[in-house]
């Protein structure tokens, strides 16, 4: 009797141990047959739902979904995150890496493992077309801001307004757009924004918006993947220079922003 308890117990703890294998290859794991990508749904053109209702598109999926053809991966799999919570899941290892509108900053740098830039950016203001009263951040004092919290641009209104004494009322919205929403109907008088996104909702509603002001410093955007990551890191550095070298970087730009917005970033 003790001989086949002894045998059973031996034969649960290899189930057990087989099963707890399953589970953390399953979690995030950059050998899977698919690149995961830890995604803010919502951050047009970036990324976003597509006109049928479900489909992600945006140019971050398009970059994404070629890096894991190039990788050797089936696909992609996109796992909906909110901004606020992007970075913990990354270190939490539900997925390899962000592709999501990721502004390098020194400490983004000190904490995770940054691809080169891979996108131009900077910050812009817009407001409605009606609005004539608003040319510049400084012009904010005593008006309504509208951003998406957590991001540069709330980084941007705390150290250059408000610590600087520019009283700026603003709200930080989950989504960035909510924020062009409640411009639109005149809840807010203006909204701080990448100029990627502000290019989008230009184009799309010429008529509503107008972009008064772009800052003068540059804020280039990564892909992040964990601090230990830096191999596969590295893998994708090579590959995002491939994909500038052949023009395939430039061809997603132009789709989504008729211009390319990937050049003279090395």
């Amino acid at each position: 009797m003790m001989f086949k308890s002894t045998k059973r117990f031996l034969a649960l703890i290899m189930i057990l141990a087989l099963m707890m294998t399953l589970l953390l290859t399953s979690c995030g794991s950059s050998d899977s047959k698919k690149l995961n990508i830890g995604m803010e749904v919502g951050y047009p053109p970036m990324e976003m739902v597509g006109s049928d209702g479900s489909t992600v598109v945006g140019f971050d999926v398009d970059v994404g979904r070629e890096i894991a053809k190039r990788l050797g991966k089936e696909d992609i799999n996109i796992v909906s995150t909110a901004w606020d919570g992007i970075f913990t899941a990354l270190v939490a290892k539900k997925y390899d890496c962000i592709i999501s509108a990721c502004s390098i900053k020194p400490e983004r740098i000190k904490a995770y493992s940054l691809t080169k830039a891979y996108v131009a950016n900077r910050q812009v203001l817009v407001v409605r077309s009606d609005e004539t009263g608003i040319k510049t951040p400084q012009d904010l004092a005593g008006k309504k801001l509208g951003l998406q919290g957590g991001t540069t641009a709330e980084d941007y209104v705390t150290k250059e307004l408000i610590a600087k004494g520019i009283k700026v009322s603003y709200t930080p919205y989950q989504k960035v757009t909510q924020a062009f929403s409640d411009l639109k109907i005149g809840r807010t008088n203006a909204v701080l924004v990448d100029v990627v996104v502000a290019g989008y909702y230009l184009v799309q509603d010429k008529k509503s918006f107008n972009m008064v002001w772009e800052s003068p410093d540059a804020e280039p955007m990564a892909i992040a993947f964990r601090k230990g990551d830096s191999a596969l890191r590295n893998k994708v550095n090579k590959i995002l220079d491939e994909m500038q070298a052949d023009g395939t970087m430039a061809k997603i730009s132009k789709k989504w922003f008729s211009k390319d917005i990937t050049k003279g970033l090395n």
